[in-house]
């Protein structure tokens, strides 16, 4: 995931997350893991395209389809992803209060 700016959005551009997914690569593995691996994406894809819009989900601005790569381009959170913000808690308590989260 990387962050960039979406220049269809005017001048000075929409900055946005960006996950880039290989499809390229999978064709190279087996053909089972390569149908498994597919199959994941679309599932991915198709969750991601149908969740409802709330303020406490990351929003799915636009999915990107080329023959090589398929891109999920999302509202850009800063400060880190969750993972490491849990690992910096200190002590035993591993969750947020609302109001934090």
């Amino acid at each position: 995931v990387f962050s960039g700016k979406r220049t269809a959005d005017g001048a000075q551009g929409r900055l946005m997350a960006i996950k880039a997914i290989s499809l390229q690569g999978m064709l190279f593995e087996d053909s089972q893991d390569a149908d498994r691996k597919l199959l994941w994406v679309r599932r991915e894809m198709s969750i991601l395209e149908n969740l409802p819009r709330h303020p406490r989900i990351v929003e799915l601005i636009e999915t990107i389809k080329e023959v090589e790569w398929i891109y999920f381009l999302f509202e850009l959170v800063e400060g880190g992803d969750l993972f490491a913000a849990l690992k910096r808690r200190s002590g035993s308590v591993k969750s947020f209060l609302e109001p934090e989260a």
